[in-house]
Formats: C-alpha cells, structure tokens, sequence
C-alpha cells in the first residue's frame, strides 16, 4: 500500500492529488428506460426501480449497465452482466463502452447516499438531469482504478460464488429428499437404494399403489403435538414466521418493532418447535426454529412439536405441492383464511419408519453445517467488502501499483 498520500480540497472534500472530480454525465450515458408493455412471462427480464416488475419479448441494447430508482428505492445501484434486460420507464441508467470505468463508478455508487438528491414528495424521486450532474471522484491512473475494481469484485465474485453454492446445496437437499420418501431409493440395511434393490413393497389401498413395508398412509396428528406454554417472565428471543420456512427474530425482519413489551404471555418455542400464524398459513408462513435458543411468538401463533425426530421430515414435507393444496383445502374464512391447529393436523401424508427419520437427519444435518459455514464466510466476505469499498473508494486506502502508468 501507498503511504504518505497527498490530498488536496474539492467540491466533494479531499481527495487525493493524482485523482480528479468528474460528472458522471461526462463519462458516459445516463438515460431513462424505455418502457414496454408488462408480460407475466416471456424472453427477458424488465427492471425497475424496486426489482423484477415482470417478462417482455422485446429488450433493451446489450450492454453493461448501471441502474437506479428514479422512482421508488433511492439509491438502488445495480451492474448489470450483459443480460438482455428491458428497463422501465421509472428507472435511470448509465452505460459506457469502457467496462472497467463502469465498474468503478459501480462502487463509487454504492457508497453515497442518493436520499438528498431526492425531490419527490410523496414518492422519492431523482432527476436525470441531477444525476447527470453527480461528481465523483476517480483517479487519473487507469492503473489504480483496475487494482481498486479487482479488488472488490474479487470480493463480490467469491460472495456471489459462495450463495450459489449455497442454493446448490439446497437443491441438492432437496433432491435427496424427493429421492428417499418420494421415490422410495433411501438406503437400505446394505446402503443400496431400497425400491430399486428389491425393498419389499406393500400395496396400500387407500393410495391405489405399492408403498415401502413398515410405511403407513396416515396424518399429521401421528407426528406432531400442539405447545401452549407460556413465557412468563423469562427472557425469550420474540420470533415470526417467514416464507422460506424459518422462525427469525422479529427484530431482523420487520423494519419496526411489531411486538409487545411485556411478552409474559407469548408462547415458548423451542429448538426444533415449529410455530405459524393461523391468520397467514395461506401463503406458507410456517417456521421451524433450528437455533438452540429459547424463543417467543405471539399468542395467536399454533405451537407445536415433532416426534421420534420428524423435524427435518416435516420441514421438507410441507413444502410439497400436496401439503400446500391440502393446506388451502383445510383454510376457513372468506376474508382471511384461518387453519388452527385442529385443522391442520389433519392433513394427511405418508409416513416413513420411524429409523428413517434419524438416518436422513443425520445426513441433512451435514448438509446444514456446510451451508452454515458457508453464510459464515459470506458474512466475513462482505464486511471486509464494506469495510473497504468506502476507503478505497476515497483514496485513504491506496492500493500498490506497477511502476509503469498506462494510463
């Protein structure tokens, strides 16, 4: 690293003296999308300002962009790698042939804070003409820009790497478990797939097909027991339920507090409890608490618990397209859809030899500690990132270069 760094006084503060303030009208393009007629389906991808809007089949040019809300999030700064995208009309972006310039304005980006360009009322808003005007500050020596953006693309690459290792593995969780209870291939007494290996099978006449011998077609209620034990006046960690199937603590989901004070009268949850709002059930909202802590849920949750290990089994479980429906079948209301308890332990399943369940538990459960280990890493990653992005991006870190300019 470069010690002894000279800065002088700008429009946008010290910089150091071999950098410069530029527009970022002046180093490329900043346009507004197109616009285009929404599909729910089709070739590409059209973008705005809060995300995926939905599909067209015509698209934008194929370049490499950088795009953030004119309309709605400010500030979300987004690059994007040469997808053919369709942008809304509510979003302004920016394109330069030269890609390594558009990266480091990328990172440049990512550390301001766009809320003061903000001239919407009621709806935040950015002006292309301001965004065109925004200075930033960037060095002369194409050098150091390279070394500045391979540096925290490196990082960004090894983050992104690591989350789709991350959904791999997921996929792959779910392959095994598809493989075993669906396809009826866990491993025998020999580590053979059962049904392929000559497993015995039964014919089940309620089901009109042959299931594996010691399997039965039965319910809910053969695995699961309803909680109602109160908190009182311990310390408890207040949890919600979410889509993806988990229990989070509130605090980390919800942008405000949503619980009360004294929560004496919420309802114990713990490791490997499950708890869902009757009220939201509709829309998968059933959590299963993996952490070894004690957590809280509201009164209005259903708490239960699992028998002879079936945690994992029934997590997989209910999110299989025939708990879904028979979850809907089993909602009450016209307003809101409710299924208490009584409602839901009915649904009905097939349910494996009780030694499955610790067999396939013991393989998930290493499947969990590397995808843990993994968000660890990514965690690390990204704080180093953070930590950086903004001293190199202001030149207080500077970064070794070759002797030789090429600039």
């Amino acid at each position: 690293m470069k010690d002894s760094t000279r800065f002088k006084e700008t429009e946008i503060g010290m910089i150091p003296e071999d950098w410069e303030v530029r527009k970022l009208g002046t180093l490329g393009e900043v346009r507004t999308g197109k616009g285009t007629k929404i599909l729910i389906s089709g070739k590409y991808q059209i973008i705005g300002s809060n995300g995926l809007l939905g599909y067209t089949d015509d698209y934008l040019e194929d370049k490499d962009l950088i795009y953030t809300g004119r309309v709605g999030t400010i500030g979300k700064i987004n690059y994007q790698k040469r997808d053919k995208i369709w942008l809304s009309d509510n979003v302004l972006y920016f394109t330069t042939n030269n890609l390594n310039l558009l990266k480091f304005i990328y990172y440049f980006l990512r550390k301001i804070n766009f809320s003061y360009l903000n001239v919407g009322s009621t709806q935040p808003l950015v002006k292309q003409s301001d965004f065109k005007e925004l200075k930033l500050a960037i060095p002369k020596n194409k050098n150091e820009q390279s070394t500045i953006v391979k540096i925290l693309s490196s990082l960004d690459d090894k983050i992104e790497l690591n989350r789709k290792m991350n959904k791999t593995l997921e996929e792959i969780g779910q392959a095994i478990f598809k493989h075993w209870f669906v396809d009826f291939e866990f491993p025998n007494e020999q580590g053979k797939p059962y049904k392929s290996s000559g497993g015995e099978m039964v014919y089940n006449e309620e089901l009109g097909k042959e299931i594996p011998k010691g399997w039965k077609w039965g319910a809910l209620s053969d695995l699961i027991e309803e909680k109602r034990i109160k908190i009182g006046n311990r310390k408890a960690q207040v949890l919600s339920a979410i889509k993806t199937g988990e229990l989070m603590h509130s605090e980390d989901f919800f942008t405000k507090k949503v619980y009360s004070i004294n929560i004496s009268k919420y309802l114990e949850v713990n490791r490997f409890d499950f708890a869902y709002n009757p009220a939201r059930i509709n829309i998968g909202s059933i959590g299963l608490l993996k952490k070894n802590i004690l957590g809280a849920v509201s009164p209005v949750y259903v708490v239960f618990s699992c028998k002879n290990n079936s945690h994992y089994f029934i997590e997989k479980m209910l999110k299989q397209n025939s708990i879904k429906n028979q979850i809907i079948q089993f909602c009450s209301g016209t307003v809101r859809q409710i299924l208490d308890f009584g409602g839901f332990k009915r649904i009905r399943l097939l349910i494996p030899s009780e030694d499955l369940f610790t067999t396939y538990n013991y393989f998930y459960e290493k499947l969990l500690s590397y995808q843990e280990f993994i968000k660890k890493e990514i965690d690390t990653l990204s704080q180093i990132r953070d930590l950086l992005l903004p001293k190199l991006m202001s030149g207080k870190i500077r970064v070794p270069l070759e002797e030789k300019d090429n600039d």
